[in-house]
């Protein structure tokens, strides 16, 4: 496995992430933040699950390759930040 495919990786599962946590935004908030218990439903603690799935995968992911992949980040945010 190269870079480019643990990049490719990583976009599509942080665009489940990104799908899943727009749905629970869609949820009323309380003054605190929370969401609205008399809100929550069936579809929102699926939504919830799924979301801590692909967070949890996204996570494992990341770190697999910061361990593995230190020398192409490092050259990455070289070039980034180069002027």
């Amino acid at each position: 496995m190269d870079y480019q495919q643990i990049k490719n990786i990583i976009a599509e599962i942080e665009a489940q992430v990104d799908y899943y946590g727009n749905i629970l935004k869609l949820y009323p908030r309380g003054n605190m933040g929370l969401t609205v218990e008399s809100s929550k439903d069936k579809t929102y603690y699926e939504s919830k699950a799924r979301y801590n799935q692909w967070f949890k995968k996204l996570q494992t992911v990341n770190k697999f390759k910061v361990k593995h992949f230190k020398k192409e980040i490092r050259e990455e945010q070289r070039l980034r930040y180069a002027r």
